[in-house]
C-alpha cells in the first residue's frame, strides 16, 4: 500500500519537471542598410541588409517605411522564417506617391512567437514635386445625362465619362487619385479611378422629395459629403465605405463643409426659413459647438487653425465673413460691392478671389485688407487656383479659361462641347 501511494504523488512531479520553459529573451536586429541619415527619393530603392537572431527560433521579419511618429506610409515586406536566425539582402521600394519631404525611419521588426524586436534606420526622403495634371469639367448635355469630360496640360477635352444623372456637385481627391459626382434627387454617388491606383464605386440615391445629395469636399484621404434626404454629414473613403457620419441639428438641412486640421466647419440650413447656422464638429465625430450664421454660403477655405473665410449671399447681396472659432463668432473684414457672390477661390491664407455676378472678379487681401478688381467682364460659374503654376482656371459657358494670375493675362482658351457646369483642378499629389 506504501508504494502505490508514492506512485500517485511522483508521476505529476515528472511532469513538473518535464515542462518547457517559457522564453523570455527577445529577438536581436543589427541593421546594415540602409545607414541612419541616408537620403532618397520617393520610387527610389532601398538597399535593406540585416541581420536577426533568437535564442530559440524566429517566426517572421517585417520590413516597413513609418513616420518618426511610427504611422506606415508604404506597404509591409513580411518574410516567415525557419530556424533561429536570419539574413537579410533585398530591395525595399518607396512606392507611396503621397510621401511629403522629411525624416522617416525604416523599421525592422521581429517576432519569435512570442515577443517581438524593433529597430530603425533614420532616412530622410523627399517626396516627388507636386504637379498640376490637368482638370475635369462636368457638363449636362440634356435633361438626365452628365457627361465629364478631362483634360490634361495639352489643352484639348476629351469626353472621360457619361451616364444618366442629375447633377449636384464634383471633387477630384488627389491623395486617392478618384474623381466624384452626386446627383441630386436620383443620380448617384460615383467614384471614377483616374489612374487605376483606387478602385471605382457608386451608391445609389433614395428618391424623394428631398434631394438625396449635396455638396462634396475632399481634403487629404476622405471626402467629405452631404446628404440633405438623410439630414447628416458623412465622409468616405476611396473605397465608398462611411467612416464619419453625424446627424445635423434638427429641422436644418446640410449644407457646404470644410475640413480644417481636426474639425469639420459645416453649413446648415433651416428646412422652413432662411435661417443658417455654422456647427463644428471633430472629424473624429461628435459636435462642438455653432452660431447663427447670416449667409448662405457659397465656398469656405481656411485662413488658419481657428479662422474660416466664409463666401455667401444674403437677398442676392455677397457677404465675406470671418468666422472665429475661439470667440464662437462672425464678422466682416470689408463690405462687398452690390452684386452676387457666384464663386471664389483661395490664393493663400491671405488672398481670395471672388466671382461676382456684375461681370468682375475682385481680389481680396487680408493684410492690409484691401479689395481690388483682378478682373472685369468675366462671369465664371466656377475658379480654381493652381498653386503649382499660379495660375487662375475660370469655367466661362463653353469654355474653360486659364489666366496667368499676377499679371492677369489670358493664356488658354479649352473648348467644351457644353455649358460647364463644375470645374476641379487634378494634381499628382
Amino acid at each position: 500500500m506504501k508504494r502505490i501511494i508514492f506512485l500517485l504523488f511522483a508521476f505529476p512531479l515528472f511532469f513538473i519537471s518535464c515542462k518547457k520553459e517559457e522564453d523570455t529573451e527577445s529577438p536581436f536586429i543589427e541593421i546594415q542598410s540602409p545607414a541612419n541619415g541616408f537620403q532618397a527619393n520617393v520610387f527610389d530603392t532601398l538597399q535593406v541588409r540585416f541581420f536577426a537572431s533568437d535564442n530559440v527560433k524566429l517566426e517572421h521579419v517585417r520590413v516597413q517605411l513609418v513616420t518618426t511618429n511610427l504611422i506606415p506610409v508604404g506597404p509591409a515586406d513580411f518574410i516567415e522564417v525557419e530556424g533561429n536566425s536570419y539574413t537579410a539582402n533585398f530591395i525595399h521600394i518607396i512606392s507611396n506617391h503621397r510621401i511629403v519631404s522629411g525624416n522617416y525611419y525604416l523599421a525592422v521588426e521581429a517576432f519569435d512567437g512570442i515577443n517581438t524586436s524593433n529597430e530603425y534606420a533614420s532616412i530622410y526622403v523627399t517626396g516627388i514635386p507636386k504637379r498640376l495634371n490637368g482638370f475635369f469639367a462636368a457638363t449636362i448635355p440634356t435633361p438626365g445625362t452628365l457627361s465629364l469630360y478631362k483634360s490634361d496640360t495639352s489643352w484639348t477635352a476629351s469626353l472621360y465619362e457619361s451616364y444618366p444623372s442629375d447633377f449636384t456637385d464634383m471633387a477630384v481627391s488627389a491623395y486617392w487619385q478618384q474623381v466624384y459626382t452626386a446627383g441630386i434627387y436620383t443620380g448617384p454617388l460615383k467614384a471614377f479611378s483616374i489612374d487605376g491606383s483606387s478602385p471605382t464605386f457608386s451608391i445609389q440615391s433614395i428618391s424623394g422629395p428631398t434631394p438625396y445629395w449635396g455638396p462634396l469636399a475632399v481634403k487629404d484621404a476622405r471626402l467629405w459629403v452631404a446628404y440633405p434626404a438623410l439630414g447628416v454629414f458623412k465622409s468616405h473613403d476611396n473605397t465608398g465605405m462611411p467612416n464619419f457620419n453625424s446627424p445635423v441639428d434638427a429641422g436644418f438641412y446640410p449644407g457646404i463643409s470644410l475640413q480644417s486640421g481636426n474639425r469639420l466647419y459645416t453649413e446648415q440650413n433651416d428646412i422652413s426659413s432662411a435661417n443658417v447656422r455654422m456647427v463644428v464638429y471633430t472629424t473624429a465625430g461628435g459636435a462642438l459647438q455653432e452660431t447663427a450664421m447670416s449667409v448662405d454660403a457659397v465656398a469656405m477655405f481656411e485662413k488658419d487653425a481657428d479662422n474660416i473665410y466664409v463666401l455667401g449671399n444674403t437677398l442676392g447681396q455677397g457677404h465675406l465673413l470671418l468666422y472665429d472659432y475661439v470667440t464662437n463668432g462672425f464678422w466682416e473684414p470689408v463690405s462687398l460691392p452690390a452684386a452676387t457672390v457666384t464663386c471664389a477661390t483661395q490664393i493663400d491664407s491671405n488672398t481670395l478671389l471672388i466671382g461676382m455676378n456684375n461681370g468682375t472678379i475682385y481680389k481680396f487681401t487680408y493684410n492690409p485688407v484691401g479689395l481690388l478688381t483682378w478682373s472685369s467682364g468675366i462671369n465664371p460659374t466656377s475658379l480654381r487656383y493652381d498653386d503649382v503654376n499660379a495660375e487662375v482656371y475660370s469655367a466661362e459657358g463653353l469654355n474653360v479659361k486659364v489666366y496667368n494670375y499676377n499679371p492677369f493675362t489670358l493664356l488658354h482658351t479649352v473648348p467644351i462641347p457644353y455649358t460647364v457646369s463644375d470645374l476641379e483642378l487634378w494634381f499628382n499629389k
